[in-house]
Formats: structure tokens, C-alpha cells, sequence
């Protein structure tokens, strides 16, 4: 890779770190409910894995085991999730969604993307296109 390459490569990542660290931060910022980013993201990993024990919700969200405790009592008391027995270690605890919980989750998901959409309107259809291949482009730097 040659100097220039290198440079303009340090400035395209500059240019895309702003760019979705801006547009992460709106549109975390339009939400349907009253609920905070620590207790979605928790909700949203629970969700992808179907059920968790605190101990792997903490590692996953990055936040002491502690932590991690308060939020799951403030989301099942809003009936988000629930609690069950460990199945084959009854000093654990499990995680799951509720009915609620799920339906709560598409409802901030679905107002985000309104919100997105509402946003990719005002743009031309060839601004779109770029964004629509970018899109797949991100997706496949995040997942090499």
C-alpha cells in the first residue's frame, strides 16, 4: 500500500467513524418508550440469544455481574423479561423475553427505522443507490 493509499485511508476511516458514531447516536435517540440504552441493548442480547444467565448477559453487555442485576430487576418489573431456574444448575438464573418484551423491542426497532426512512426520503434516488451499497459494504467489514 502505497503513502497516499494509506493517508486516504486514514481519512475515509476518520470521515466513516464520525459519520456512524452521529447517525448510532440520533437514532438511538428516537424511541417509542421510556427505556434506557444499558436496558435495551441488554433486551437486544437476550433477544439474539434466546435465553442468557446474568453472568453471560454481563459479559456480553460488557458491564460487572453487579450491574447487570439491577437491570434485569428493572426490566422485569416492567415485564420485559423473566427469571427461571437454570435447568441443569439450580443456583443460576435465566433470562428471556416476554411476550412483552419482544413486542417492545419491534416498537423501538420500528420507530427508528420510521424515523430512518422518513430521513432517506429527502434524499435522490442515486443517493440511495450509494447508500444502499455502502450499507452491504460496512456489513461485510464488521463481519471479516
Amino acid at each position: 500500500m502505497t503513502r497516499l493509499a494509506s493517508t486516504s485511508s486514514a481519512a475515509l476511516a476518520h470521515e466513516l467513524r464520525i459519520a456512524t458514531t452521529r447517525t448510532t447516536r440520533r437514532l438511538r435517540s428516537v424511541t417509542s418508550r421510556k427505556i434506557t440504552l444499558t436496558q435495551l441493548s441488554a433486551l437486544a442480547s437476550i433477544q439474539a440469544a434466546g435465553e442468557l444467565t446474568l453472568g453471560e448477559l454481563a459479559a456480553r453487555e460488557r458491564v460487572q455481574p453487579p450491574s447487570m442485576t439491577r437491570v434485569i430487576a428493572r426490566l422485569c418489573e416492567e415485564g420485559l423479561v423473566e427469571r427461571k431456574t437454570h435447568p441443569s444448575d439450580g443456583r443460576q438464573v435465566l433470562v428471556k423475553l416476554t411476550d412483552h418484551g419482544t413486542t417492545m423491542l419491534g416498537a423501538e426497532a420500528k420507530a427508528r427505522e420510521a424515523w430512518l426512512a422518513r430521513k432517506l426520503s429527502n434524499l435522490t434516488k442515486e443517493e440511495r443507490e450509494t447508500l444502499r451499497s455502502a450499507s452491504s459494504i460496512l456489513v461485510r467489514l464488521i463481519d471479516e
